[in-house]
């Protein structure tokens, strides 16, 4: 009944190699992570600064749904967005500062000035116009 020697406990055991392979997979994940986490709380910062410096964006106006963010965004659940708005008159000296860090917060939407004759697009100077004007544009503002 009493066992004198006492039970060994038996460790899970793993080489080198497995541990170096598990810790970087962790790392992937994590830094994947953390960077879409840091890139929606960019996107919310610019939510709150674009309405206060004559912005919009058209998910105020329209179902975001129909505008999916991108797919490492949607698995964290922030929503996109289709038209991100300028005011040319307020932000003139930061424009093209402005409508870049746009572009790169807000991939899925198109970046629109507004001006005293109305919308327009914005032409980025490393990129062109989309040559397919949408069907609502007529043909006259596609040349």
């Amino acid at each position: 009944m009493d066992d004198p020697t006492p039970k060994s406990r038996r460790w899970f055991r793993f080489s080198l190699r497995t541990m170096f392979v598990v810790v970087t997979v962790l790392a992937v994940f994590i830094s994947f992570v953390v960077y879409n986490l840091n890139w929606i709380k960019e996107r919310d910062e610019a939510r709150l600064w674009l309405p206060k410096n004559g912005g919009s964006f058209s998910s105020q106006m329209t179902p975001a749904k129909s505008f999916p963010a991108p797919w490492s965004l949607r698995i964290l659940s922030e929503h996109g967005e289709r038209i991100v708005v300028l005011d040319r008159r307020v932000i003139k000296d930061e424009l093209p500062a402005e409508a870049l860090r746009m572009q790169r917060l807000f991939p899925e939407a198109k970046i629109k000035l507004f001006t005293f004759r109305g919308l327009k697009d914005y032409a980025f100077p490393d990129q062109k116009l989309d040559p397919w004007p949408s069907a609502t544009q007529s043909s006259a503002d596609a040349h």
